[in-house]
C-alpha cells in the first residue's frame, strides 16, 4: 500500500479490500474448518484495514 500511495501521490485517498477463501472439501472436512477458515479471513482484512487506517486512508472491507 506504501508502494501504491507513493505512485499515486494524491490521487486516491479510499482503498477497498475483497478477500476469497478457497473452500477445498478435501481439506475441510467439516463445519469447524469452514468456521476456522472463515476467522481467518475476518481476521486478515481487519489487519489490512488498520494498516490502510495507519496510513490515513479511508479503508472498506
Amino acid at each position: 500500500m506504501v508502494r501504491l500511495r507513493r505512485l499515486f501521490k494524491g490521487q486516491f485517498s479510499n482503498v477497498v479490500f475483497v478477500s476469497v477463501g478457497e473452500v477445498d472439501s478435501a481439506l475441510l472436512k467439516g463445519p469447524e474448518e469452514v468456521r476456522q477458515l472463515e476467522q481467518q479471513i475476518t481476521d486478515d482484512m481487519l489487519e489490512y484495514c488498520r494498516l490502510a487506517s495507519d496510513l490515513g486512508l479511508v479503508r472498506k472491507a
